[in-house]
């Protein structure tokens, strides 16, 4: 996953057939990238909620709103209630709950189960929703509330979602490109974009071994390698790196300073396999954001 005119092609799946990160069902199930729905956590006590408790009943009530939208399939009004910061164009919402609603998809119950403020501007929650016409009769789901200037706003496990100020990083005449950090409620992902520049297949990734490093101020997390990547002579791609973490626990506006993407080798015969004798190389980012007062 990765970066954007790289962002513009990145928002298309590339070239080579490299799985990105994959937007369920937008309102219902966690949203890009991790495949797997949350199991409801331990209700714990939040002790230093910075969210006061008016701010947590204005945005509870506008996910019940939504759901109830929803559940009265009034989908232009929940339309209007899902948030404009983690790039999930309402457009294509609506489109994606229309079609549902054709093959028969229908909303009918949610439970909101537990509740965690993340900073002042985020409210996490925890929610059972009840479905007929596709999937399971109930699954658990998580919705981020986001302070805009219009009030609380609907998202799905989405904290953050800033574009990283980078330029290109270039060794052995392959090129690599930061784009977008996520920060979700069950880690981060760094969306980034590589091209082959080289008369050589490359290979990145290494089963067992990791692919890289994001290195925040007090502490690191770190990403194992998937399955291999081929990136042949002249081939672009977008790619993603997954660090899972006790995101709520961590500090709220927090961004990672530096990020290593390793395990790149070379594939002379270009027949999809690392050469034996391949010595692995990395790239090392020092990151800046998108941010007014980013340093």
């Amino acid at each position: 996953m990765f970066g954007y005119d790289c962002w513009n092609r990145m928002m298309r799946k590339p070239s080579i057939k490299i799985e990105g990160l994959i937007l369920f069902l937008a309102a219902f199930v966690i949203g890009m990238l991790v495949g797997c729905q949350p199991s409801i956590p331990t209700i714990t006590e939040v002790r230093t909620p910075t969210a006061t408790l008016s701010e947590i009943q204005a945005a509870r009530q506008i996910l019940d709103d939504y759901y109830t939208a929803l559940i009265h399939r009034n989908y232009e009004t929940a339309a209007a209630l899902y948030t404009s910061r983690i790039g999930i164009n309402r457009s294509d919402l609506l489109q994606l709950w229309e079609d549902n609603d054709h093959q028969g998809w229908r909303l009918i119950g949610y439970e909101i189960t537990d509740q965690q403020p993340y900073g002042e501007t985020r409210i996490v929650f925890w929610v059972r929703l009840t479905q007929e016409g596709s999937g399971p009769s109930q699954f658990d789901t998580i919705n981020v509330l986001h302070l805009e200037d219009s009030g609380w706003r609907v998202g799905n496990s989405t904290l953050d979602k800033i574009a990283i100020q980078d330029r290109p990083h270039s060794n052995n005449n392959v090129t690599v490109l930061a784009g977008v950090f996520f920060r979700y409620v069950d880690g981060y992902a760094i969306w980034f974009h590589i091209e082959n520049g080289s008369s050589n297949a490359v290979i990145w990734g290494r089963e067992g071994e990791g692919c890289g490093r994001l290195s925040f101020a007090a502490f690191t997390v770190q990403s194992s390698c998937s399955s291999p990547i081929q990136i042949l002579p002249g081939q672009e791609a977008n790619l993603s790196l997954v660090f899972l973490d006790d995101v709520l626990s961590r500090p709220p506006d927090e961004f990672p300073a530096r990020l290593e993407i390793s395990m790149f080798l070379w594939d002379a015969d270009h027949d999809g396999l690392a050469d034996s004798q391949a010595q692995a190389w990395s790239y090392q980012l020092e990151l800046q954001y998108d941010l007014p007062n980013f340093p």
